[in-house]
């Protein structure tokens, strides 16, 4: 009975630390790894059962060896829910507690795998650099890791000059993947994808201002909170 009980420690002790490993392998995955505030609680939660409940249970594991084998069952039943707890709350990890996000205009276009891939179509609006007439830039950059790839990228400058603004949108204008120009005010946009995925470059002619989008898998509520537009 002790060899049994001792093969099942030897089980626990792999399977845990597959968990961390695995868990470790996604943090390191992204690009810019970051944790978003939301999902902190569900993070702390993980790592007390990744963690710190297996740490309590090897404690008690050692403390009880030797005691009577009912003490060993129950210890056994104790790390085995706490096994099915470690492997929900890594699974919860490793498909969005973490993403990679940065708002540094010097990350520009150098995105993640994955998110390189989905722009790979050639919808995507943005320029291949920031333009030498662009001022007061603002960059925003989320690949959160989710079985659906969720993707939220902003770009937004200032033009130094009306004729620099009025070429860069007849330029985006004639891209041959518009599909559609919603005119609002002084705002004017261009949309190549406005379904699964939004994709737009939207210029504002009273600030003279563009603001490029592109959102994958992300509705329309967590779509707004990302484009604040003044």
């Amino acid at each position: 009975m002790k060899k049994t009980f001792k093969i099942i420690d030897i089980i626990f002790t792999i399977l845990y630390a597959l968990i961390i490993l695995s868990a470790l392998i996604s943090a390191c995955s992204v690009k810019y790894f970051h944790v978003l505030s939301e999902d902190r609680s569900s993070i702390f939660v993980c790592v007390i059962f990744i963690i710190v409940l297996p740490v309590l249970a090897g404690v008690g594991s050692f403390v009880i060896k030797r005691e009577k084998i009912q003490w060993q069952i129950c210890l056994v039943l104790v790390k085995l829910l706490v096994l099915i707890g470690a492997i929900f709350y890594a699974v919860l990890f490793l498909l969005g507690g973490i993403c990679s996000y940065t708002t540094d205009i010097g990350d520009y276009q150098k995105f993640d795998k994955t998110v390189s891939k989905n722009m790979s179509d050639g919808k995507s609006l943005f320029p291949d650099a920031i333009p030498e007439y662009a001022q007061d830039m603002e960059y925003q950059y989320l690949y959160k890791r989710t079985l659906d790839d969720e993707i939220a990228i902003t770009l937004k400058y200032v033009f130094d000059s009306e004729a620099a603004f009025e070429k860069e949108r007849e330029e985006i204008s004639r891209n041959q993947n518009v599909i559609l120009e919603d005119v609002e005010g002084e705002r004017i946009t261009y949309y190549t994808a406005n379904s699964g995925r939004v994709i737009f470059a939207s210029f504002d002619y009273d600030q003279r201002t563009v603001l490029y989008g592109y959102f994958n898998e992300m509705d329309i509520e967590e779509i707004t909170n990302w484009v604040v537009i003044d």
